[in-house]
């Protein structure tokens, strides 16, 4: 699980920052208000300055001396008001103002309701971000959970497989490309010695990470119970016991099956003494070049689980070999790999002709060879399963 940490900086933000985000939104939902409120103040200012309201203006009259409105007598004096033109002009005034305020009343609501939605928006916003920000909380601790775990079943796995220094006491030259898809791999080589002869694996169990990291564990323990409980010299009769066992184990056998889950090896044993080796496979072959020729030994079509033929046994093959002699165990994950400019599986017979390019190469240039040539072949697309290559000159 990739998390992203744009994701972080953008949901930390809220623990910190929520009353900044409340009042902020305030602050912008009033600034339309308080800019009505100040052009109303203008106007009303302006309004009633004295350059704007009518006068009252007065004039004479002959031989009355009285003051006259509309008919009406209010006292003596030199002069009369106009309250014709006054109370039309005040008329209107009255009107303007009341149409203002009524405009601003309706400004005021406005702002009101548009304030009260987005400070209700604003808190459902924050309720939201808190909920996701416990989410995201969870799913890092889980996430640093999960991958605490797998890094200690790395550390369990690589504890179990053997030490390719055994091969020293055999062995001059000899690589392993070893390239799990994820950081467990489903997987795994297996190496012994027993009576002055090497016992040689490669196995690729069902599927890849923790649930072929697991089926790997059982088929390394269960191999070295047969070497230790048994007296098994050939590669046929080790097999066999190792189905059984693994059958067994996984609750396969009878009619009730829980799983099918299985395993395909290839196991050699070599005596280099009588410069012979044996060889049985479980849906795995052997390649042997040898004189510039790619020889190749196939297994027999039986898994190390569960089939529906109990009663089948599996081959052994005897092969004589010499010095120089070059041995290829591999799992299927090499030439199963998509890639190219067609995006297609690199293929068994491409896998083949590869290793009769660079078979003339020293042991670790192989090795290279073949990282090189897989980057090269996988480009922008993800590996898909586990890799294993062994190699083992004469």
């Amino acid at each position: 699980m990739v998390i992203r940490m744009d994701t972080v900086e953008k949901y930390g933000f809220y623990h910190s920052h929520k009353k900044q985000i409340s009042n902020s939104v305030m602050n912008q939902s009033l600034r339309p208000l308080w800019f009505f409120l100040i052009v109303f103040t203008g106007i009303v200012i302006s309004a009633c300055s004295g350059d704007h309201i009518p006068r009252c203006q007065t004039s004479s009259f002959e031989n009355t001396g009285y003051f006259y409105a509309q008919n009406f007598n209010f006292g003596h004096t030199s002069g009369a008001f106009n309250f014709h033109q006054v109370s039309g002009q005040g008329f209107i005034m009255g009107l303007n103002m009341y149409i203002l305020v009524i405009l601003c009343l309706i400004i005021v609501l406005q702002g009101t309701i548009i304030l009260r939605i987005k400070m209700r928006n604003s808190g459902h916003s924050v309720k939201q971000d808190d909920e996701y920000r416990k989410q995201y909380d969870k799913i890092v601790r889980q996430h640093k959970e999960l991958t605490d775990a797998i890094a200690s079943a790395n550390l369990i796995q690589s504890a179990v497989l053997p030490e390719l220094n055994i091969l020293n006491e055999y062995f001059q030259n000899y690589f392993l490309f070893f390239r799990p898809k994820h950081f467990v791999s489903g997987d795994f080589y297996w190496i012994r010695k027993k009576d002055g002869k090497i016992l040689i694996a490669v196995a690729d169990c069902t599927g890849h990470g923790l649930q072929g990291a697991l089926l790997s564990l059982l088929g390394i323990i269960t191999l070295n119970e047969i070497l230790c409980q048994l007296d098994a010299d050939y590669t046929d009769e080790i097999l066999n016991e190792l189905k059984n066992r693994i059958t067994k184990n996984l609750n396969q056998s009878g009619d009730n099956i829980e799983t099918s889950d299985s395993m395909d090896i290839s196991l050699c044993i070599i005596d280099k003494e009588k410069m012979e080796m044996q060889f049985s496979g479980a849906f795995s072959p052997l390649y042997i070049i040898s004189n510039n020729n790619l020889e190749v030994y196939r297994g027999d079509r039986i898994p190390i689980g569960y089939s529906l033929k109990d009663d089948i046994f599996f081959t052994r093959h005897t092969i004589s070999i010499k010095e120089g002699d070059i041995l290829y165990l591999f799992s299927d994950g090499y030439y199963d790999q998509f890639g190219g400019e067609n995006r297609k599986k690199f293929m068994a017979k491409r896998f083949r002709h590869l290793l009769l390019d660079i078979y003339k190469n020293p042991m670790d240039k192989q090795k290279e060879w073949l990282d090189r040539t897989l980057n090269d072949w996988i480009a922008d697309n993800d590996q898909v399963d586990d890799i294993t290559v062994l190699g083992i000159k004469i």
